[in-house]
């Protein structure tokens, strides 16, 4: 039986721990000799505090050997006991499924024919190495469960065969079998290593494999140190282990009403401990632990934000080391070489040498800016699109090509049979230390190269190999040490090795605390249960002893503080941990309701005064020229007018994987302004015929804008261009067949107004026999409105629009939304001014055939065209006169690019004091 010894919980553990170790030698005489001693500690994160407290009490001493129970085998690794580490375990279980794939497939895909790929072998692997790492802590083997277990015989069988060839293969290689390394561990395994006695380091989970090998060692003297007082002693086995019985009674809290903050979400949770942290006198006496992984990750992020030192005890993610960052979107890129994730690897200062020498491009910024404008108009999707796009402009041509061979030219070498070596070559000239603390470097030395060596290469791709080496670091913890006394961030399970003065528990809710029952994709609730799992119970047992030893060591010299929020990082709800409500039953009625009562809004989250945001004083411009799309969007809001026609202002959705109305528009527009401008028209008035000379040049478009290997989206909008202009051929057939004749096409125009120019394009102007002439605009939207309901409205009593805009037409006011036809008609008075009737209209080119086809502007006359320019002419005096203040009508416009990109409230949170400025130049 091991000697039970309790500590008291009048200090943190680690406190407690050291002040026992220390007292048992005599340290006035010489260096004190703690090498004979073998401490199991709960974490890895309890080795330090122990070393330093020694450290610092002694000054000069032989360390004790300090071990995690799972690293208990480590003591029996000789020569001939050679135990693999997890990687070689993971490759000998990915060579023994390989091996044994029929049976593989039998037990876990029978649904699958062909043989499974090395990806879904290591994910498989992964799973199989977890559930047999668990059941090897429980003193279990597949073999074992397997002859026990009533249910998924046929898959734990399976398991069973599996694992004996594992096994097999490893003894083969001179390896030894991780179930077996524990049996191989002995008394004469301790005494050769000079280890005399084993001291159980306040650990309340022991796991029963490592108490059956200890309980296998009557000569040596195995100490149980409980960090309870002796009073408790009745509350725990012969191991230390909380008795359910006993701690799933109510915990005393000395002050719950100042201990526990209860928050509306996980962002207060964070505002409030960074708080608690910035008005300490002293932040390093603090200490945060939370069973949140997610929110550790925040609360670091946020500290690091707000300046405060610290230093994170459970771990940091190598997610964002640049080595991680690179491996990850070079293995996306050479599984699916997609925009997306070109963009994301091409921002990697490692690759930046050899595009900017590919590309002649000075900078990284410069060369990513020719990208963003490529994407403007060519949705482009895959990298060998940029080799088969044709941009109109010749330098974006030019680029797109340099850009695509010089991308291919780095990356070729590594999908040659010779990639690993390429790979391997390519790191060893990178930084790939940068962001690694000095002790872990050997440890990503050591996963490189085991992962990205040639060796592998027969067996394994390079995305085979990528893949299990993110797999590895993905799970890989960094451990910095701490430089001076800092504010320490904690997992649960070491939080009792905090020796801060002050702790703060964040996040204490149900889910986490209690943690659940280990679960598992091959693990039945019921199969559980017949291994003898830690149950919910036993695990409720651990959680609130290690809640009741926190609140006690604090209780005397010290302070708690637990923050429970009401929704987690992405909004979804949370609950309070179930600690926190069981109570006595004369104040269980009043815990619940206190716990379940919805905090109120903290008082910052209230709205303050705004806080403008000053627009930039409009440029100067000596040029008096407009686009006549520009009035549509003055007269739908002169702020978004001033925010994209005078800043320039541009939004870009680098996500986009379809064409936004404009390219649908624009590509529609070429292929009818190509067909129409062919010098050979043999089609006459045949709808199939001009439908097919239509869909030839809408091929070739479509390739030239977005390359050869569309998005389905893509492909799907151009289907719906192509059944447009269907319709768009019958219309026009017609058309011929009436007799009108196609005589401009894409008409540029300069129409003077005032000591401005307005200019535009004309989509197309035909001409009757009879001496008719018609200006037409193609519309592709899906349900456009008839020309006179596209340019007017009838003003009524809540009709909002600019004074600038308002005009009265056949005796009833109206208010101009586009002036479009109408300049169009003026700019072509001139020319035919001769000319009896000048019609509008569209072609409506809708997405039902029924809204489609020839909708001229029946009530089109003179009087309308006037009061076009002459509206015109006072915008362009507003426009001069800066009036930009004014967000009209946007609110009831949702087309506005600019309202769906900053919320309805935008306008609210602009200054606009440069309306004040005495003089200013005019804006195109």
């Amino acid at each position: 039986m091991p000697e039970r010894i309790f500590l008291g919980w009048h200090q943190p553990a680690s406190l407690l721990v050291e002040n026992w170790l220390a007292d048992r030698y005599d340290h006035q005489n010489g260096t004190v000799d703690y090498s004979s001693q073998l401490i199991l500690v709960p974490v890895r994160q309890a080795i330090e505090p122990i070393l330093a407290l020694l450290a610092n009490r002694h000054g000069a001493f032989l360390p004790p050997r300090i071990l995690t129970p799972q690293l208990l085998p480590s003591l029996a690794a000789t020569g001939s006991n050679r135990i693999p580490d997890r990687r070689t375990t993971k490759l000998f279980w990915m060579e023994t499924m390989r091996a044994e794939s029929a049976l593989l497939l039998k037990a876990f895909r029978p649904e699958a024919e062909a043989p499974p790929t090395n990806r879904w072998i290591s994910v498989m692997a992964d799973q199989i190495i977890s559930l047999q790492d668990e059941l090897i802590r429980q003193g279990w083997t597949f073999t074992k469960a397997s002859s026990v277990l009533t249910a998924d015989g046929q898959r734990w069988s399976a398991l069973a065969t599996l694992e004996k060839r594992f096994e097999d293969r490893l003894t083969s290689e001179h390896w030894l079998p991780p179930s077996q390394s524990w049996t191989a561990l002995s008394s004469d395994s301790l005494s050769s290593t000079g280890i005399t006695s084993v001291i159980i380091a306040s650990i309340p989970d022991l796991i029963p494999v490592a108490q059956q090998a200890l309980a296998t060692l009557p000569e040596t003297t195995v100490s149980v140190l409980i960090h309870a007082p002796e009073g408790e002693s009745t509350h725990f086995d012969e191991w230390g282990r909380p008795a359910p019985e006993r701690w799933s009674q109510p915990i005393p809290f000395p002050n719950l009403n100042d201990q526990l903050h209860l928050l509306r979400k996980d962002e207060d949770l964070i505002d409030r401990t960074t708080e608690l942290l910035t008005v300490h006198r002293s932040p390093a006496a603090c200490s945060i632990t939370t069973a949140r992984d997610e929110l550790r990750v925040a609360l670091a992020a946020r500290l690091g934000e707000e300046n405060i030192p610290h230093i994170n005890m459970a771990g940091e993610s190598s997610l964002k080391l640049p080595l991680t960052s690179f491996l990850y979107h070079f293995s996306s890129v050479l599984r699916s070489p997609t925009r997306q994730h070109l963009m994301a690897l091409i921002v990697h200062p490692w690759i930046e040498p050899s595009l900017l020498a590919a590309t002649g491009e000075e900078r990284l910024t410069c060369l990513l800016e020719k990208l963003d404008r490529l994407l403007e108009n060519h949705p482009w999707r895959m990298l060998d699109d940029l080799g088969q796009i044709s941009p109109a402009r010749e330098e974006l041509r030019n680029f797109a090509r340099q850009f695509h061979s010089g991308f291919k030219s780095w990356i070729n070498p590594f999908l040659s049979k010779s990639g690993l070596p390429a790979l391997q070559e390519f790191l060893a000239k990178q930084s790939w230390q940068e962001g690694i603390p000095e002790e872990d470097i050997n440890q990503v030395a050591s996963l490189l190269e085991f992962w990205i060596h040639p060796s592998l290469q027969d067996s394994y791709s390079l995305l085979d190999c990528l893949d299990l080496c993110l797999s590895e670091l993905n799970s890989l913890r960094l451990f910095r040490s701490a430089e001076g006394p800092t504010p320490r961030l904690h997992g649960w399970m070491d939080s009792g090795w905090a020796s801060s003065p002050h702790l703060i528990i964040a996040g204490l809710q149900n889910g986490s605390i209690p943690q659940l029952p280990f679960s598992h994709l091959f693990l039945t609730r019921t199969s559980a249960q017949e291994l003898g799992f830690p149950t919910g119970q036993m695990l409720h047992a651990v959680d609130a002893f290690l809640l009741q030893s926190l609140i006690n060591s604090r209780a005397l010299d010290g302070r708690i503080d637990i923050l429970v929020s009401r929704s987690d990082l992405e909004g979804n709800p949370l609950l309070p941990s179930s600690l926190l409500a069981v109570a006595e039953p004369e104040i269980i009625s009043e815990r619940i309701e206190h716990l379940f009562t919805l905090p109120a809004p903290r008082e910052d989250d209230a709205s303050g005064p705004t806080v403008p945001f000053h627009l930039p004083t409009p440029p100067s411009s000596a040029e008096r020229k407009i686009s006549f799309t520009a009035f549509r969007r003055y007269l739908d809001s002169p702020f978004f007018y001033y925010l994209t026609d005078v800043l320039a202002w541009q939004t870009l959705d680098t996500r986009r994987n379809s064409m936004d109305p404009r390219d649908y528009g624009t590509l529609t527009h070429k292929a009818i302004e190509l067909f129409l401008n062919e010098e050979s028209k043999t089609y006459g008035t045949d709808p199939k015929a001009i439908e097919a000379g239509l869909l030839h040049h809408l091929e070739n478009e479509f390739s030239r804008l977005v390359g050869n290997s569309p998005h389905l989206g893509l492909k799907i909008q151009f289907e719906s261009i192509r059944s447009r202009l269907h319709t768009y051929a019958l219309a026009e057939a017609e058309l011929r067949s009436e007799g009108w004749e196609t005589i401009a096409v894409e008409r540029k125009f300069h129409l003077p107004i005032g000591n401005w120019t307005v200019t535009g394009k004309i989509d197309r102007i035909d001409r009757h026999p009879d001496g008719r002439v018609r200006i037409i605009d193609y519309k592709t939207s899906d349900k456009p409105d008839p020309p006179g309901k596209a340019h007017l409205k009838q003003l009524k009593s809540n009709t909002s629009c600019l004074e600038e805009s308002i005009f009265n037409w056949n005796g009833k006011d109206h208010s101009w939304i586009n002036l479009q036809l109408p300049l169009y008609a003026a700019s072509q008075q001139k020319e035919f001014a001769g000319t009896k009737v000048i019609e509008t209209g569209y072609i409506q080119l809708a997405k039902a055939n029924e809204d489609s086809g020839l909708a001229l502007w029946n009530d089109f006359d003179q009087e309308l065209m006037d009061e076009s320019l002459a509206c015109a002419e006072r915008v362009l005096s507003a426009i001069d006169a800066e009036k930009f203040e004014e967000p009209a009508i946007f609110n009831t416009h949702d087309r506005d690019l600019w309202h769906h990109f900053m919320g309805s409230e935008a306008f609210e949170s602009f200054d606009f004091a440069w309306a004040k400025k005495q003089s200013g130049g005019s804006h195109a």
